[in-house]
Order: C-alpha cells, then sequence, then structure tokens
C-alpha cells in the first residue's frame, strides 16, 4: 500500500469519525450483473438488505436510477433477477457501488448541541459509480443528518 492511499484512507477514517458515519453493507452491482443470472438467485446482501431498503424507505438521489431500473419489471427477487440480467446490456451506467451507510439518530438541543446513541440509528442505501463516488454520497447524506435543525442552531 502506498503512502497516498494510507493517507487517503486515514483521512476517510476521520471523516466517519468526525460525521459518526459507518458503512454496514457494500455492494458490487457488477458483480451482481456478473453471478445473479448464472446462479438464478440473488445474493443476500441484495435481496435481504438492498431491495427491502428500497421498498421500505425513500430512496437517496444517487439510488433512485438504480432503483427504478431495477424494480422496472416487478419487485419479486426473479423480477429483480431479469432486471440484473439485462444490465450489461441495457444499464452499463448502473453497475457500480451501492453502500448502506449508518448514523446514529440525534436529539439536537439548543445551540446546536445534540445527543445520541448507537441503539437509535438511520440508514440509508447510496449509491456511485465507484468506491469513492459512493462514499461521498454517504458522506453528504450524514452530514445532512449532522446539522441541527434551524430552531436548534
Amino acid at each position: 500500500m502506498t503512502d497516498t492511499n494510507i493517507k487517503h484512507n486515514m483521512q476517510r477514517a476521520s471523516i466517519a469519525y468526525d460525521l459518526d458515519l459507518y458503512i454496514d453493507r457494500h455492494i458490487d452491482m457488477a458483480c451482481e450483473a456478473a453471478l445473479s443470472p448464472q446462479t438464478g438467485k440473488l445474493s443476500e446482501a441484495v435481496s435481504e438488505e438492498l431491495i427491502e431498503g428500497l421498498i421500505s424507505v425513500d430512496p437517496h438521489k444517487s439510488i433512485e436510477p438504480l432503483s427504478e431500473y431495477l424494480f422496472a419489471g416487478g419487485t419479486s427477487d426473479q423480477d429483480v433477477i431479469e432486471q440484473i440480467d439485462e444490465m450489461p446490456h441495457a444499464a452499463r451506467h448502473l453497475m457500480g457501488i451501492c453502500l448502506r451507510a449508518v448514523t446514529p439518530v440525534r436529539r439536537f438541543g439548543e445551540h446546536g448541541s445534540a445527543t445520541f446513541s448507537w441503539g437509535y440509528y438511520k440508514a440509508q442505501w447510496v449509491y456511485g459509480q465507484t468506491y469513492e463516488d459512493a462514499w461521498q454520497q454517504a458522506v453528504e447524506w450524514a452530514e445532512a443528518q449532522a446539522t441541527p435543525p434551524a430552531e436548534h442552531q
């Protein structure tokens, strides 16, 4: 590993610490596009995590195109497999990285103070063409979660 990579990783660790940002899931859609059609099933990460997350909450702006594409034929695992099977031909631009970003729910007090516990957290799927693109989307989302509403500033 080069000194540049080590420095970059340390910067990412510092940002994660400052924002209380944790990435608890990582999905490489190119790998899914290669394997899901061959195996006839989705990886657990996609079927149990990504699909459920996209169905149950409002998708992040970065993942909306992927969400719309994956569910174009329906929401069953088989429907999604068929869409993933077509990805290399029809949706190459969607074969990037999905990250599930997690941050604790904050209770804001006066003058921007906040308390939180990891017992209550928010999770949001984000997407980017590269890990760095997806990481930046996660950082922007976490920054928004860490910002107190105007009435508490």
